[in-house]
């Protein structure tokens, strides 16, 4: 409240716990909790909370205790009186978690929960115990009954339900000992959800360890707190909005503002279909002005100029403007007819941002806009933004250079709304409502321009941050790598036409020495019992590690295969002849109508870029190598998760390091290599993976992942895949030919890798790699092959890189854009004046 608040209520205090008894378990319980106070998960919080409430709910004299000390703390004399009001098990919350805060060294947040604690009391207890209770309750009551007659019934029921003290639940609660349900009077019928009093739901539903089954079930059951659930998800929500662009927040500020927000966050996305699909909760929404809440925080202009540092981990580990948005699609009326964009209204985003009066810098073409953005990446200290391109919330958009399609979606997502923030009248470069198609153009010959002329800072008036000089740099790397990749060619000093039929070299030998042979199969269906069986040439007993943890399929045998024995699996292999011949051997696999399945190339990825990749692996973060896993990298979509997370980069995916950034370009060409070499040997395959890898937050030039597999072995499974997968063995030595081989059993075929082998498969269909041995390698000895001497084997590698596009990635994508493109037609919908 205000000054005369402060006046009549005098500011709360710490105060030590008197009573011997709550004393000693209180700090029994958070010593047992300390050496996890900086990182304890919430599962283990609740745990503990769950715990620590059982011993003080059992003790009689522990109620009593934590009554008197809120008493000492908040100054309030009155302890018989706001206890019967307040709720027990609300009580006993507020002192564990006040507790906690105080104990992780957060006096402030403490203060500041105990003074929302004395607020509360005093504003319910003003007056006399209980007529300003009881009378709240009523008008709740009268304005439920405006909206819904049906209310009527549930307050009668509720009226027969309490004593003749007019207490209600919460006095019933704390009456509970002396209370005898056996000498009560019949009630017309068992007493629902419904009279529960506000205090007591908030107690209950709104504590950090409610559960999203709980929490649904209370929804469903007391519409008539809708508006205020709303009303007070609005006003957390209000007061980061007052602090989103604050820079200068302390860290217990910043804190208490982001556990605030991620809290609403977490609980509006526990909303059940069964409440939001209800005009009530539409209405509540609106009413309450939760609705232009949601739609202010989803403003695009947040992500390029709200640097907050709540505000920024908001953006990059919840993303909150598509999240709020998605919130915002999914609580439209159920009886309206909406009108779902396929595209971003950029006419409507060109009028979105105001100029303040301030004089417009007007960019007419792309070679201006250029000059704006590295204007932008070098502001000076005085400035009121940071720089343009949000590396820190949004690592992506350091690819935004990279394509016409990735600049296309950078556009009206980021780029346009920051410039426009920051002054710039970008009218010029539209027609129809659309950005004009030469604009990526020019920027990308200006940009070319400037990197010949000056590699140091690219003309730029003032010197520019280095993390933008590293995206310029590489950006023009990777275009270079394009070009080449555009000639269509993939052996050096070798040009050929096609890699769909043999070439020129291999045509007089006959069919065995073509270096592009079709395998036509039949796809087949694999009984369930396989799934989660290995497959090796070695003894079980050397595997079978290797098989521990992974999900098994229904009724798996849990055994192992061997590959031609118990599977009699086709086996395909390189031949060293042809690849020495004709520097690549390709297999297609096509059915027997000769339409292509899949593709397996030897020597595909031409030897310098292969090496390239080899350096990019050997450069990786410390703990992205792996070993015997795959470790994926781009976007993702959680399965549960932490409270509030979302579909977006890893976590371990930042931009805000040169080392990281650099790391992520390394892995934008890995994916664009393998991508761009299955393009020029079979593009139909290609297709499918660009045309699935469009929406989503993009390594490079594709949204999808890349998974760096080290020495990785995988019994038969089957992977949630939207389309094809790609993969290329960038590194094998020191182990046995079968070893590492990928098999598909829908086509019955093992086939063999080895250094630069690349092939596609449907995750879908069942498949894995061929279990290596569990034995040191010096006991293993090689086989000799072409050329090769047998001999003990050096230490076993087997690096691959997979890219592929997983279900649920393309499903969370695809709902995020739709949320994103249709954010002014939320707010036509939910009729939203700004």
């Amino acid at each position: 409240m205000h000054s005369s608040e402060r006046l009549i209520w005098r500011p709360p205090f710490w105060a030590e716990i008197s009573n011997d008894e709550l004393r000693a378990l209180t700090w029994r319980e958070l010593g047992r909790q300390g050496a996890s106070v900086d990182a304890i998960t919430r599962l283990a919080y609740r745990s503990w909370v769950a715990q620590f409430q059982d011993q003080l709910v059992v003790a009689p004299t522990m109620e009593g205790a934590i009554v008197d000390w809120f008493s000492t703390c908040l100054n309030l004399e009155d302890s018989e009186t706001w206890m019967l009001v307040v709720a027990e098990r609300y009580l006993i919350n507020r002192f564990i978690e006040v507790q906690w805060i105080h104990y992780a060294q957060l006096e402030d947040s403490a203060l500041a929960e105990l003074r929302r604690l004395q607020r509360k009391v005093l504003e319910i207890t003003f007056g006399s115990p209980w007529s300003p209770f009881v009378y709240q309750r009523q008008l709740d009551i009268m304005e439920e009954m405006a909206r819904d007659p049906e209310t009527l019934r549930s307050f009668e029921e509720d009226s027969e339900s309490e004593d003749e003290d007019g207490g209600g639940p919460a006095y019933q609660s704390h009456k509970g000992r002396g209370y005898n349900p056996e000498a009560s009077p019949p009630r017309k019928r068992t007493r629902v959800d419904s009279g529960r009093v506000w205090e007591d739901f908030v107690a209950t539903y709104l504590d950090v360890t409610a559960r999203p089954k709980a929490w649904s079930d209370a929804l469903l059951k007391n519409p008539r707190f809708w508006t205020r659930l709303c009303t007070r998800w609005k006003g957390i929500l209000l007061e980061g909005y007052h602090s989103r662009k604050e820079k200068s927040l302390k860290p217990n500020q910043s804190r208490e503002l982001y556990d605030g927000f991620l809290q609403v966050l977490r609980q509006m996305k526990w909303v059940p279909s069964q409440v939001y699909s209800q005009s009530g909760w539409t209405s509540a929404a609106k009413e309450s002005g939760l609705a232009k809440m949601l739609w202010l925080w989803g403003d695009p202009v947040g992500i390029t100029t709200w640097k907050a540092d709540f505000t920024i981990t908001l953006y990059r580990y919840h993303r909150v403007d598509a999240t709020l948005d998605t919130l915002l699609q999914a609580w439209r009326s159920p009886e309206e007819e909406p009108h779902v964009r396929t595209t971003y209204d950029i006419a409507t985003i060109l009028l979105s941002t105001r100029t303040n009066g301030l004089r417009s810098k007007v960019v007419s073409d792309g070679g201006s806009l250029l000059k704006a953005i590295i204007s932008c990446e070098s502001p000076g200290p005085d400035s009121e933004f940071s720089n343009i391109i949000p590396l820190d919330v949004l690592p992506s958009s350091a690819f935004f250079l990279l394509s016409q399609s990735n600049f296309a979606s950078a556009w009206p997502e980021w780029l346009l709304p920051g410039l426009q923030a920051r002054q710039y009248d970008l009218r010029p470069l539209h027609e129809n409502g659309h950005l004009k198609e030469e604009i990526y153009a020019q920027v990308l010959h200006q940009l070319e321009d400037r990197g010949r002329r000056d590699k140091d800072n690219f003309s730029a008036a003032k010197p520019l941050n280095e993390k933008a000089l590293l995206v310029f740099r590489r950006t023009l790397k990777f275009r270079a790598l394009q070009r080449r990749f555009s000639q269509g060619q993939l052996v050096e000093g070798v040009h050929r036409k096609s890699y769909t039929r043999p070439c020129e070299k291999c045509m007089p030998l006959g069919a065995e020495a073509y270096c592009v042979k079709e395998v036509i199969v039949k796809v087949q269906e694999v009984p369930s019992e396989l799934l989660g069986c290995g497959v090796s040439t070695h003894p079980k007993e050397e595997v079978i590690n290797t098989l521990k943890g992974r999900s098994q399929g229904k009724g798996a045998a849990k055994d192992v295969k061997h590959p031609k024995e118990d599977l009699n699996l086709q086996v395909l292999e390189p031949d060293h002849i042809i690849i020495g011949r004709c520097g690549i051997q390709i297999y297609r696999i096509v059915d027997e109508k000769k339409n292509l399945l899949d593709i397996w190339a030897y020597g595909a990825i031409p030897k310098d870029l292969l090496e390239e990749m080899q350096r990019h692996h050997a450069d990786l973060p410390a703990g992205l190598k792996g070993l015997g896993k795959m470790v994926p990298q781009g976007e993702r979509t959680p399965s549960g998760g932490a409270p509030g997370d979302c579909h977006r980069f890893y976590s371990d995916m930042n931009a805000t390091e040169l080392d990281s950034l650099g790391s992520l370009f390394d892995q934008a060409e890995d994916s664009f290599i393998i991508s761009q070499v299955t393009r020029i040997i079979a593009f139909p395959i290609f297709q499918d993976v660009r045309e699935k890898g469009q929406e989503g937050e993009r390594l490079g030039t594709l949204a999808t992942t890349l998974y760096h597999c080290v020495n990785y072995g995988a019994p038969v499974h089957k992977d949630r895949d939207a389309g094809k997968g790609l993969c290329a063995n960038i590194l094998k030595e020191g182990s046995k030919k079968e070893d590492y081989a990928f098999f598909n059993m829908a086509y019955r075929i093992m086939f063999i890798a080895q250094t630069n082998s690349l092939w596609s498969f449907t995750g879908t269909d069942p498949h894995g790699t061929v279990l290596p041995s569990l034995r040191p390698p010096k006991e293993i000895m090689m086989e000799p092959e072409f050329g090769e001497v047998p001999g003990p084997l050096p230490p076993p590698r087997n690096i691959t890189k997979h890219v592929t596009k997983p279900k649920k990635n393309a499903i969370s994508a695809r709902k995020y854009l739709s949320a994103r493109q249709n954010r002014y037609e939320h707010q036509k919908a939910w009729e939203i004046h700004v």
